[in-house]
Parts: structure tokens; C-alpha cells; sequence
């Protein structure tokens, strides 16, 4: 329902849009993620091993860059409304090394996404406040790997991947300045807000991810953003 949801917008946007100048968008910028069913789950596979290994839980999903790229129309001086791809990622890790050998645990996340995005300049000129709102769909991949070397000699390794989607909505503000007829920037600041799915085994879709006391893990990519993108009107043709 949701892939039907999102063609069925694409493809309506696609044919409001036809008749304006387009603009394509590059964007970096920095994100804080809640993630606490993952820190959690960090945790007691950590407390788990206490008896074994005693792991520490040196990183724990923090905030990282993301990146993304938008094409779409230019309504008006304005406004303008288009398609955005971006990609983010975080990361937790346990590990204990000494003499004996190595013992690590990552989990890394990453973030696929396709919105549809709304962007308004609140006042005419070169520079002024601006509002963007996104709405879109994200195609999240987990991979966990664990591996233990003792006395350099490889005792396993291994790697299990999961997955899941998830819909999001983002709405931001802050201000833009327009350099020229073709070129401009915005700094923006607000708020991303997503769905929190269970995560499945890519390999066998019926097995969720579970923690050692049994509660299944979701993902949660909410938090606050900031984000600079830059603008290029194409010129017609």
C-alpha cells in the first residue's frame, strides 16, 4: 500500500510540474537519530556476553552527516516543488581488545530515501526566511557483524543482514540568499519525524530481530536536522 501511495504522488507530480522551469539541489547537512529500541538492543547483547567477554560499548548510533540530491520545478520566484534522494547512516559498536585477541560487534544502519518535497521563500528579495516541507519513504538496511580473534587466529565471523521501510515527514526553516538569477542557498533547521518499523531478516522475512531477552528491535531515524542546499536553475533550452 504504502510503494502504491507513493507511485500514485510521483506520478501526479510529475504532471502538475511539466509546464515550470526546472532546478536541480545538492545538500549536505546533520542529523541527530532517537534510535532507542537499537541502543537498547546494544546494550543487552553487551550484558549479555558480561560471564565471556565483558564488551565495551564504544560508539552508541550518534548523530552523522547526510547527503541527498533534488530535482524538480520552480513554481515562481517562490516556490518550488520536486523529488529529493538522500542517504544517512549511524552505527554501534562493541569491542574488547587486549593480549589474547580482538572481539567485535558493529551494527551498521544506513538510510535510503525518495521524498517529495515544498519549498517557500516568505519574502521576495536576495535574502529572507524560507519553510521546507518533505514527505517520503525510506528503505532502511541493518548489517551485524561479529568476530573473534584469539591469539591471531580467526574463531568466527560472521555477518547477518536486516531490513525494513519506513514513511517519514520533515518540516524545516530558516533562510535562503539568492546569488543570482541561477544560484542560491538555504540554511535550514527542524525536524525529522519517521515511522518505527521491526526489522526482518533479509534471508528469511518471517524472523524479526530480537534483543537476548526477546524484545524485537525498530528502527527510529526521528530528530533534529540541519541542512545547506545549494540551488541551480536550468536554464531552457
Amino acid at each position: 500500500m504504502k510503494h502504491f501511495l507513493l507511485i500514485t504522488l510521483i506520478l501526479l507530480g510529475s504532471r502538475a510540474l511539466a509546464q515550470y522551469d526546472n532546478y536541480l539541489a545538492i545538500s549536505t547537512g546533520y542529523g541527530e537519530y532517537l534510535m532507542n529500541d537499537m541502543k537498547a538492543f546494544q546494550q543487552q547483547v553487551a550484558e549479555s556476553q558480561l560471564s565471556l567477554i565483558n564488551p565495551k560499548m564504544v560508539v552508541r548510533f550518534p548523530g552523522s552527516m547526510n547527503y541527498s540530491i533534488a530535482f524538480g520545478r520552480q513554481l515562481n520566484d517562490q516556490q518550488r516543488i520536486g523529488f529529493e534522494y538522500s542517504f544517512q547512516n549511524t552505527a554501534g559498536r562493541n569491542s574488547l581488545t587486549d593480549y589474547s585477541g580482538a572481539y567485535l560487534f558493529d551494527m551498521l544502519l544506513q538510510s535510503h530515501t525518495l521524498g517529495f518535497h515544498y519549498n517557500q521563500r516568505l519574502l521576495e528579495g536576495k535574502f529572507g526566511p524560507a519553510m521546507q516541507f518533505q514527505i517520503g519513504y525510506n528503505i532502511n538496511v541493518l548489517e551485524l557483524k561479529e568476530s573473534l580473534v584469539v591469539f591471531e587466529e580467526q574463531a568466527f565471523d560472521e555477518k547477518v543482514i536486516y531490513g525494513n521501510s519506513s514513511m517519514f515527514f520533515e518540516a524545516l526553516g530558516g533562510f535562503y540568499y539568492q546569488f543570482n538569477q541561477y544560484f542560491s542557498i538555504d540554511l535550514l533547521f527542524g525536524y525529522f519525524l519517521t515511522t518505527t518499523p521491526l526489522f526482518r531478516s533479509v534471508e528469511n522475512p518471517k524472523y524479526y530481530l530480537a534483543g537476548p531477552l526477546g524484545a524485537e528491535v525498530k528502527t527510529d531515524w526521528s530528530g533534529i536536522r540541519a541542512i545547506s542546499t545549494l540551488y541551480f536553475k536550468l536554464p531552457k533550452k
